[in-house]
């Protein structure tokens, strides 16, 4: 029963924007404290989307938030080349996982690998630098 199976409830809207939010109750699935979660998506200037997520606890508990994103990008006249399609990501950092995608924990910095996203670039252009860091897991 994780968020992403959860009704949210709509805590602010405007032209450009919509937030949502999420009480989890202390104790669901066994976690610590009650956790107050919110997602805000914007459409701003030049179709640039921001998403931000925020969470608070009552108690130390863990949270990762993180968004699962599927869009088709060409608008129903896919190439399946993603070569064209540029994405930026204001992160230093991901979080590492093991082979089958669990998370570690571990902050990896992103400087000089294919996920550096700080400046625009091809996503298509990126895919295939990222094989020899199985960020994609590799089963074990």
């Amino acid at each position: 029963d994780g968020f992403d199976r959860r009704i949210w409830t709509i805590k602010a809207q405007s032209k450009h924007s919509a937030t949502f939010a999420l009480v989890d109750l202390d104790g669901t699935q066994g976690f610590p404290g009650t956790v107050d979660a919110s997602v805000t998506y914007t459409l701003g200037s030049n179709s640039v989307w921001k998403i931000r997520m925020h969470a608070t606890a009552t108690e130390k508990t863990p949270i990762m938030l993180s968004g699962h994103h599927y869009w088709n990008l060409e608008a129903y006249q896919e190439t399946q080349n993603l070569v064209g399609h540029q994405a930026e990501f204001a992160s230093s950092r991901v979080i590492a996982t093991d082979g089958q995608l669990i998370p570690t924990g571990e902050l990896l910095n992103v400087e000089g690998t294919p996920l550096d996203f700080r400046a625009a670039k091809s996503i298509g252009g990126s895919i295939n630098a990222t094989a020899p860091f199985a960020y994609c897991g590799d089963g074990t």
